[in-house]
């Protein structure tokens, strides 16, 4: 054995420990082969003990089944195999194939039985056999552990899997009852008033009735759903700030629309706005109407969609549950889709923030109230 074979040889771990004189002796044990690629190393279910020490190229590990032959794992430089073999002598668990070149140090059994028959060399190959088991023992900790990890992956995926098939029924349910109720509104009760609160709550409710049996069975917290009170004073002081601003903008437009004439002055009453805003009970109730339609929309919707697409960011998600909102309100007119639709970006995104319900419902009530509250609105004497 050469300087370079022993420098290479000594920092493997199988030969921890092992002086010059271990490697003289050992080495009459060792023996280089090299392989070309596709050159079979040893085959499943054969007979032999030599175990191999890879110091160059890549080898792959087959098994068979169904007469075909499957690459279950490859083994880089620096990895050895052939070690259960080498121990107890029993055949081979796989085949092994050369990938490419590569250079092995084979370390033949027979030589190693005939050394340890002698004195001076039981000690060192003892020392060989117990770096081996030491090594083995290693791997079998780290195979625990990838283990241990793949179930916990497939696990995941089960979880998933169980989770996406409920949340497509619920979709799947929720979109039925839409159709239902439009269908039924349009060809045998055409009389019903869409806009009467009565008829609002309970086409929310229907609609909510899927979804909240979907997010009791989904085995998620109520906080997947945005239902907690975390982050909850810096989601309503900006559920609050951003519902003030976007009115303050809208009245700003209101008053320059006057100005250029679009308006007739005086159209825009802000008195009689902020009174409607203020004393109607409609009002009052349209926030909590407001926090059930964003747990529909937002909470589980958008949520689920983020977790179906793997939306890291969240655009995909926002995008989608705006336009599926916006259907929802088919029954209301063209108008109030395209509103539902834009307002429904806002919304997403003061959602993807806060992940709660909290902020994203403030807004929701606030804006809707003030549209309800203007005259110009086609809709205003339906919701009074």
């Amino acid at each position: 054995m050469d300087r370079d074979d022993y420098n290479y040889l000594r920092k493997l771990k199988i030969f921890d420990g092992f002086t010059e004189a271990d490697f003289e002796t050992c080495g009459k044990a060792l023996q280089v082969c090299d392989y070309q690629d596709g050159d079979i190393i040893f085959s499943e279910n054969e007979h032999s003990a030599d175990m191999y020490l890879i110091q160059t190229g890549c080898v792959e590990v087959l098994k068979s089944s169904d007469e075909m032959q499957h690459v279950v794992s490859e083994l880089q430089a620096g990895s050895y195999f052939g070690e259960l073999s080498f121990l107890d002598d029993s055949p081979r668990s796989s085949s092994i194939r050369s990938k490419g070149e590569s250079r092995l140090w084979k370390i033949n059994k027979a030589i190693l039985k005939t050394l340890q028959q002698q004195s001076c060399g039981v000690e060192k190959i003892n020392k060989l056999y117990r770096n081996i088991a030491l090594g083995n023992s290693e791997r079998l900790r780290h195979a625990t552990s990838n283990y241990a990890q793949t179930l916990e992956k497939e696990n995941q995926l089960l979880r998933d899997k169980n989770y996406f098939n409920r949340f497509m029924l619920t979709l799947l349910a929720t979109y039925s009852i839409m159709l239902v109720i439009t269908t039924l509104l349009a060809q045998v009760f055409p009389e019903v008033d869409v806009y009467g609160q009565t008829f609002t709550w309970v086409y929310l409710i229907l609609l909510l009735a899927p979804v909240m049996f979907f997010v009791i069975k989904s085995g998620e917290p109520w906080e997947a759903f945005g239902i907690t009170t975390r982050n909850w004073k810096q989601s309503v002081i900006e559920g609050l700030i951003i519902s003030f601003i976007i009115m303050l903008l809208a009245i700003i437009g209101f008053y320059l629309a006057e100005q250029a004439g679009i308006l007739e002055n005086g159209s825009i009453d802000l008195l009689a706005m902020f009174k409607t805003m203020l004393t109607n009970p409609v009002a009052y109730g349209y926030f909590v109407h407001s926090l059930g339609q964003e747990l529909l929309a937002r909470g589980v919707f958008q949520n689920s969609l983020q977790r179906a697409f793997d939306d890291e960011k969240g655009w995909k998600a926002v995008l989608i549950t705006s336009f599926m909102f916006g259907v929802s309100h088919i029954l209301y007119g063209a108008a109030l889709v395209a509103v539902t639709v834009v307002s429904g970006f806002l919304f997403g995104f003061i959602f993807l923030r806060h992940k709660n319900l909290l902020g994203v419902g403030i807004v929701h009530g606030f804006l809707g109230t003030f549209l309800f509250s203007l005259s110009q609105l086609p809709f205003l004497a339906q919701v009074q």
